[in-house]
Formats: C-alpha cells, structure tokens, sequence
C-alpha cells in the first residue's frame, strides 16, 4: 500500500510513497520487487522511496495519479557495488507505436534509474549531460522490464554510467544505453538552491 509521509516544503501538501506494490501492479512485477526487495534484509541494498505529490509541481515519472496508467516502478541502490536495480511496468497512457510503449518513456525510466543511481551512491549533486540509447527489441504496453545500471568510472566531477533493459524474466535485451553525469560546482549548487523544494527527491 502506498505511504503517506508529511511535507516539510508544504503541510497541505500530500506526498505518497508510490514504489510499494499497488492494486495495478502484475503478478510478475509484484514476484519481481518482492525479490529485489528481499536483498534489502541484509543490508547491501536499499529501497529508493517514489514519491507523488499533489501540489503544484511533480516529478515527470510520478505525476499520474491513476495507478497502472503510466510508470510503475521501484528502484533498489547498492552503494557498495554502485549499482542500481529497477523494476518497471508501463501502464497505457504511455503508448508510441500501437500497443508499445513509446521510446522516449524508455529513455526517462533510464535516465531516472542511472540518475537515481548517480544521486545515491556519488558525493555531491549530478545533472544528466549527455544519454545514449541503443533500441533493441519494442516493449510492449503493459510489460515489465528490469532496468539494470552502474557507475562505470569517475573523473573529477564527471561520472561515466551504463545501464541495460531487459525483459521480466531475463532473455531479451531490449535496449542499452551510456550517459555523462556532471557533478554541480558549489557556485552552482548556490544557484540552485532556491528551485529546490526542501523535501527535494529525484525520484
């Protein structure tokens, strides 16, 4: 069941806890998290939170309310391996070509798990600056996929990632992808600051 925690950028605001099984999820996405979820018991990996809010501004990825209707996911960081590890179902307001999920709702959900890594398990704050994607195989409406990515190497405050797309039970890749993520100077962290809400996740 999704959880409800308090807002500290606004009390009237309600932010829920969407990376927890709901109502919508499949059987095989539900088998899959409780997997990932099972390595959190020792320690080696933790749940990243979800959330959705309800105010003015949402993240790109949690902005649905209806559940199962566009991006159903959890993610799971190992800051030791500098791994990440998510499980996703795409619901149907995420179509492209008829009955498949459009390539830039790929591209988000690997931008989303390799940034997520990056923000867990690197020193300091890292913008996206350049994703490549290699498209593979469709996905279709309504699939689960693994999205699987880590740190490949660090060079002062850039971050070299790599990520892959499988299907549910292995078999098929379905796509590949690398990225640059660049770590903010402190003059430009400054900067920001005052865009950032103060429950700011990036996921």
């Amino acid at each position: 069941m999704a959880r409800q925690v308090n807002s500290q950028r606004n009390q009237e605001e309600a932010v829920i806890d969407l990376a927890w099984p709901n109502e919508a999820w499949s059987d095989v996405t539900k088998e899959i998290f409780h997997q990932l979820n099972a390595g959190t018991e020792n320690g080696d990996w933790t749940r990243h939170p979800g959330y959705l809010r309800t105010g003015e501004r949402r993240l790109y990825c949690r902005n649905i309310s209806e559940q199962g209707k566009g991006f159903e996911y959890a993610i799971f960081i190992n800051k030791r391996e500098q791994r990440a590890t998510c499980v996703c179902q795409f619901g149907p307001y995420l179509e492209g070509p008829p009955s498949h999920v459009h390539g830039g709702a790929v591209a988000t959900m690997l931008d989303t798990v390799m940034g997520t890594c990056a923000y867990n398990v690197l020193e300091g704050f890292h913008l996206t600056a350049n994703l490549n994607i290699n498209y593979k195989k469709p996905v279709r409406l309504g699939s689960t996929a693994i999205f699987l990515a880590k740190v490949d190497k660090q060079e002062n405050r850039k971050a070299y990632l790599s990520a892959y797309v499988t299907s549910a039970d292995g078999s098929t890749t379905l796509c590949d992808a690398t990225s640059l993520f660049v770590q903010l100077s402190q003059e430009q962290m400054e900067k920001a600051k005052k865009y950032l809400p103060q429950d700011s996740h990036n996921d």
